[in-house]
């Protein structure tokens, strides 16, 4: 049976999950690792760096922020509008 876990580590690292895999990890330099969704109701997110992804229909690459119509191309030094 998988049973949870929070393992935290002479180096000062620390995991939580269960027996068998870990849903979220931090160094002990505070650099943390989640597995799965993050829901956010309210709050100020600073330093994140997102290389891939969607927010709100548009698609992140790692220069290139894209919607239907528009595109914002740091890697071409352009912006794309579309019809």
């Amino acid at each position: 049976t998988d049973k949870s876990a929070l393992r935290v580590a002479a180096d000062g690292s620390l995991t939580i999950g269960t027996s068998n895999t870990t849903n979220i990890s931090m160094t002990a330099a505070g650099v943390v690792t989640i597995a799965g969704t993050v829901n956010a109701n309210a709050g100020t997110f600073t330093g994140i760096t997102v290389n891939t992804g969607t927010i709100g229909g548009w698609t992140i690459t790692s220069t290139k922020l894209a919607g239907s119509n528009i595109e914002l191309d740091d890697g071409n030094d352009r912006i794309l509008v579309s019809d």
